[in-house]
């Protein structure tokens, strides 16, 4: 049977109010906001930090994160127990967020960010999206139920000058949150680059469903995992696209730690259906969710997206990632790595490999009274660069597809890595936190943008595919940054960030150096 996409989503937007509506009402009240959302780089550090001196049970890979994982491990930590001082105002940091989180009243905030350039390179913190972006929200709890309404500001949007990004509701079923809105989501261990699933474009529309504290299951087999994640999401991709309008996304992602302080996680992210006759139909669909099968039993004949053919599913990619962290000596250490592929030929194939790697160290200057954190993170995206040993690279297959020419991309920005097609990334960095959680960071950043010098180029079909939305020709960009932010005080909580490059896109032959500034300034009613 085939569907049209609009429909489809109709009738899931439909379910899921349905069950929103029910949850407001079926069940009694428990914890205020259920979830934290991407962007907050010191509650990660915080987290991080509790993970790696062995007093943060469960995966913390996912984001959005649930506050009940948050609230139950700092109830089981003892106030006897032997921690460093840094590592007890962590704890008080997050137990003051938990607090707030937990407050059933109705909230409101106000923020507003301003630039004089908007950044290249967005990462795990964020930033504005324009000259000024400006958000003001108004959220509550009902029961077991969570809304929040979100209206922002930025001129010349896609959608207007006002946007509804970060709008959302949600419900809790026993250890589940089910949710609809426009949601911000990360997937995997890296702080500059998430390969299959970013905040780098703006949320689209979606539905979807996760675990709230990933415990352990007690399972025969299952039980072995030790603590797992869930996450599924589906949503409606934006309406005017130079390929196929409102393409279907489905994101997707199962993480685990089988050993305390070890992560792994599987993550995959899916375009199909679409306007301008792509067909949407369940067999369609459950062909591309179900690879296995397909590869197995060849059911329909055609193996994933790997053909050429208009009529196979969609477009695809999947990664695999993995983290550990540890204590050495009074310091903590952390190292990770994320592999992803583009569609495979069933299986046992793993065809254009990208890669990120990233390391942290991280300890306590008593004499300053400051807890501080080296990282170091390379990302690069020119496919199977270092796992075609003798076939060479494949430029141009990352975040780029056959059938969705303008790629793996929402609103014109890519939805894993900012650095798109054929891009490398190197940032070095030196934070610290001291005594009054006030936080401070030093940045080195290399980015290589479309280091391949692709441009678009015709199909056969005489469609165009859009091959690098950054850079029309390769740009070697070094950034250094610097900035500060300031924890909440009765006036709000501010942020400040200035940086300066030595190169743009888009300037072939030309080294246009120059800076920018980022001020921001939130806060709660």
């Amino acid at each position: 049977m085939i569907c049209h996409v609009t429909a489809w989503a109709r009738q899931c937007l439909v379910a899921a109010s349905t069950i929103f509506a029910i949850g407001l009402y079926a069940f009694p009240s428990e914890a205020g906001s259920p979830f934290i959302d991407p962007g907050d780089r010191l509650i990660r550090q915080d987290i991080e930090l509790l993970k790696a001196h062995g007093v943060f049970n469960g995966v913390i890979s996912t984001w959005p994160m649930g506050w009940k994982q948050v609230e139950r491990n700092l109830a089981n930590i003892s106030p006897d127990a032997k921690l460093p001082p840094h590592v007890r105002a962590a704890i008080m940091r997050l137990q003051g967020q938990a607090d707030t989180a937990a407050d059933r009243g109705i909230g409101a905030s106000l923020r507003t960010q301003f630039t004089n350039e908007e950044r290249i390179i967005r990462d795990f913190g964020q930033g504005a999206r324009d000259e000024v972006d400006t958000r003001v929200t108004v959220d509550k709890q009902f029961g077991r139920g969570y809304i929040r309404l979100s209206a922002g500001y930025r001129e010349d949007e896609f959608d207007g000058d006002i946007n509804l990004d970060g709008t959302v509701g949600a419900v809790t079923f026993a250890n589940w949150l089910v949710f609809a809105g426009f949601q911000d989501q990360w997937f995997g261990p890296g702080f500059d680059t998430a390969l299959v699933l970013s905040t780098n474009a703006r949320p689209p529309a979606k539905i979807g469903i996760q675990r709230l504290d990933p415990k352990r299951i007690n399972l025969p087999v299952l039980r072995w995992l030790g603590p797992v994640q869930f996450n599924f999401t589906a949503g409606l991709g934006e309406p005017t696209r130079e390929d196929f309008d409102r393409p279907l996304l489905i994101f997707s992602r199962f993480s685990f730690e089988p050993v305390y302080g070890l992560q792994l996680g599987v993550s995959r992210g899916l375009q199909l259906c679409g306007g301008g006759g792509r067909v949407c139909s369940v067999s369609s669909i459950s062909r591309a969710l179900v690879t296995v099968v397909d590869f197995v039993f060849q059911v329909g004949g055609d193996l994933d997206n790997t053909g050429v053919v208009l009529t196979d599913p969609g477009n695809q990619v999947a990664s695999l990632d993995v983290r550990y962290t540890n204590t050495i000596g009074k310091m903590t250490y952390a190292g990770y790595l994320e592999l992803v592929a583009e569609d495979s030929a069933g299986v046992t194939a793993i065809g254009d490999a990208s890669l990120t790697l990233g390391a942290t160290l991280s300890g306590y200057s008593e004499r300053f009274g400051l807890n501080w954190t080296l990282r170091a993170e390379a990302s690069d995206t020119e496919a199977d660069r270092y796992f075609a040993l003798f076939s060479g690279s494949t430029p141009g297959s990352a975040n780029q597809n056959f059938i969705f020419t303008d790629g793996y991309t929402h609103r014109d920005l890519f939805i894993g890595p900012s650095i798109g097609t054929d891009g490398r990334l190197f940032t070095g960095e030196l934070s610290a936190t001291d005594r009054a959680s006030r936080h401070y960071y030093f940045r080195y950043r290399r980015a290589i943008l479309n280091a391949t010098a692709l441009s678009p180029s015709l199909l056969s079909d005489g469609r165009i595919r859009f091959n690098n939305l950054i850079s029309d020709n390769p740009e070697t960009v070094n950034f250094l940054e610097v900035g500060a932010f300031i924890p909440p005080t009765r006036f709000g909580r501010f942020y400040a960030e200035a940086r300066i490059f030595d190169d743009e896109p888009n300037t072939p032959g030309e080294s246009d150096f120059g800076g920018a500034f980022e001020l921001g300034w939130s806060i709660g009613f």
